[in-house]
């Protein structure tokens, strides 16, 4: 099987400068990502701006640079393809409409389709389908809707973000800055507890296969800004909770998701309240393998594919920690 893989910061067309802590995140998904597909014996193909160093896998390199007509390019490799996964953010719609471009080119696509991309990415939407499905989650408001100061401390952050970019802490009595409601759309509690996420397989005709219950370390510095500086890979695998309902239970409320899915959620009191569903690969899948035993790439082309899910025993996994900053 001829694979492409499409990941948005490392491919060339991101326009921004690639810090270190951005390019650590990149390529460690796209190396655990490109490692686990050959090892599937698929034949790779990896968009790859010509400024950074060689993958750690075989691949036919395609180098992109500003002259390139990228989108045209990725359009001649999906043609010529048999499966495709582009690895980007939800905001601004850069997942949604990478997407597209499998329907469009007809190759099979490894992600949960567009339309879904677009609705889980709007966390607002997320968390009333969720609420109204009876699945323990954080209350949610459009922050034009919040009256500050609150007498609660409270969470500000996009809509569409992805991981901690631009999501402050807004203490009671306080008042969001100007700048800090620039980029924020939605409101939330501030919820003390465990930080932590769920790497999910789904297919159509399987029950959900969890192959991570992963442990966040969050830092939140003097202005109320929230960092993402560590992810420990199934550190929490051991929690005697009904993981598998939760994981089940958004299945449900939607449905179409397939392949990889992140689910993040705070735990509070022995109860994992969810903040929000990612449709896409997250950083925890670098060190799904290594704490496994289990190639989850295999597991995404079968869920893909309609093949069965074996389900690995949670208690036999080990833990890894990816250090996400270089501070």
């Amino acid at each position: 099987m001829k694979v492409v893989i499409f990941e948005y910061v490392s491919s060339g067309v991101y326009r921004e400068p690639l810090y270190p802590d951005l390019m650590i995140e990149a390529d460690l998904m796209v190396n655990a990502l490109g490692q686990g597909l050959a090892e599937a014996d698929c034949e790779l193909v990896l968009f790859r701006n010509p400024s950074l160093p060689p993958p750690l896998f075989d691949a036919k390199i395609i180098p992109l640079t500003e002259k390139d007509d990228w989108h045209s390019i990725l359009e001649e490799e999906l043609h010529l393809a048999d499966a495709y996964i582009p690895l980007a953010p939800e905001s601004d719609a850069l997942l949604e409409n990478l997407c597209l471009k499998a329907t469009q080119t007809h190759c099979t696509l490894l992600n949960t389709a567009a339309e879904t991309v677009r609705k889980t990415a709007d966390k607002l939407y997320t968390l009333q389908q969720l609420k109204a499905n009876h699945i323990p989650c954080l209350a949610c408001d459009p922050i034009d809707a919040c009256v500050f100061p609150m007498s609660e401390d409270r969470v500000i952050k996009p809509n569409d973000g992805i991981a901690c970019d631009y999501t402050f802490l807004i203490r009671a009595g306080d008042i969001p800055t100007a700048e800090q409601r620039r980029y924020t759309q939605i409101c939330q509690p501030y919820l003390p507890g465990i930080a932590a996420s769920l790497s999910v397989i789904y297919a159509d005709n399987s029950k959900p296969c969890i192959l991570g219950v992963n442990r966040q370390e969050i830092t939140i510095n003097e202005h109320g800004c929230f960092r993402l500086d560590t992810c420990h890979v199934n550190a929490l695998a051991h929690l005697q909770l009904d993981f598998d309902h939760l994981a089940a239970a958004v299945k449900k409320c939607f449905t179409d998701l397939v392949g990889y899915v992140g689910i993040d959620f705070i735990i509070h009191d022995n109860i994992p309240y969810i903040l929000e569903v990612n449709p896409r690969l997250t950083t925890s899948f670098a060190g799904i393998a290594s704490t496994t035993g289990i190639n989850p790439c295999a597991m995404l082309l079968a869920a893909v594919c309609g093949d069965p899910l074996p389900c690995p025993k949670r208690s036999e996994f080990s833990s890894r920690t990816i250090v996400l900053s270089e501070e």
